[in-house]
Formats: structure tokens, sequence, C-alpha cells
């Protein structure tokens, strides 16, 4: 059984790819099932790896024969440890690829602060807060979220 993985990799001065190393070495893997979660450790991966400044950083796409291990009950250190273990990389599809900035180089920063704010407005958007309960509940009930009103007709209800 094979999964799709998306890796953050380094290329080193040689031209050879690595898997990067994250952060917080114990627990911390640049690597992800997920698609979107993958752009997003590639859009912030100055902070979420260890790199230098101008370093080519890749966002990878390959994957991983987990078969011998999909029912084993140490699954995720089993996996982390052939991820590691990795060491040709040339078959694996590169989706995007960067130049390394420094987290505290302006550029940086400005990235960061220009995200936090378009999550910011986004979540001010589609959150409100009722006078009643002070909870967040969303302005607008989706579509899909109809139900049968009065002889059949559809209205919307509130949950």
């Amino acid at each position: 059984m094979h999964i799709p993985t998306y890796v953050l990799a380094i290329k080193g001065s040689q031209g050879r790819l690595r898997i990067a190393e994250g952060r917080r070495k114990d627990v911390d893997l640049p690597i992800s099932f997920d698609e979107k979660y993958a752009n997003f450790l590639f859009e912030f991966s100055e902070s979420r790896i260890f790199c230098k400044e101008n370093d080519e950083i890749m966002l990878l796409k390959g994957s991983f024969d987990i078969s011998d291990i999909k029912r084993n009950h140490r699954f995720v250190e089993t996996f982390k440890r052939r991820v590691r273990e990795v060491e040709d990389l040339t078959g694996w599809n590169v989706l995007k690829t960067k130049a390394a900035t420094t987290e505290k180089s302006l550029v940086c920063r400005q990235h960061i602060s220009e995200h936090f704010m378009r999550k910011q407005s986004a979540f001010q958007r589609l959150q409100r807060i009722t006078p009643d309960t002070q909870e967040y509940l969303p302005k607008r009930v989706p579509a899909y979220s109809i139900g049968a009103g009065v002889d059949g007709d559809r209205t919307r209800q509130s949950f």
C-alpha cells in the first residue's frame, strides 16, 4: 500500500536533495499526507525547518510503501524512521521551490504579518458574537443546511 507523501527538502551544495530537519527534532518532521498542509509548511518553512539564508527549499511529492507497517502498533515511530532514512529523492516530483530567508528578515516578517491579517479578517467575516450567548456562530447558514418547512417548502432552520 503506497500513500502520497509531501516533504520539505533542501538542495545541498553539490545539488543533492535531502529531507529537511524539523526544528523540534524529536517530534517534528516536515512531512504531510495532505496537500493543503504541505503548502502551509512550504509557505512558512523558514520557521519550521533548520535552514540558512538562500538555501534552496523544495516541496516534493512522492509515495511511501507502508504495506509491512500499516498494522504495526509502532507505526508512527517506524514511519518517521523510514522518512529519515530516505537518501534518494530523485524520483520525487518537485512541486515548488524557493530561496530561504531568515526569520528576522523584513521580507519574512512582512509575509507572516500579511498572512495573519488575511486570516484574522477572514475569521471576522465568518464569525459574529451573539448578544444572548456570547458564542461564536456563523453569520450565514450554508445552502445545504436547509430543512423542510411548513407545507413542505424549504426554509432555513436555526441550529
